[in-house]
């Protein structure tokens, strides 16, 4: 997912274990 990467590196990554 993209959108991993788009937002910060840090949030990005929690968001992204979590969608």
């Amino acid at each position: 997912m993209p959108a991993c990467l788009e937002f910060n590196f840090k949030l990005a990554i929690k968001a992204c274990l979590r969608a």
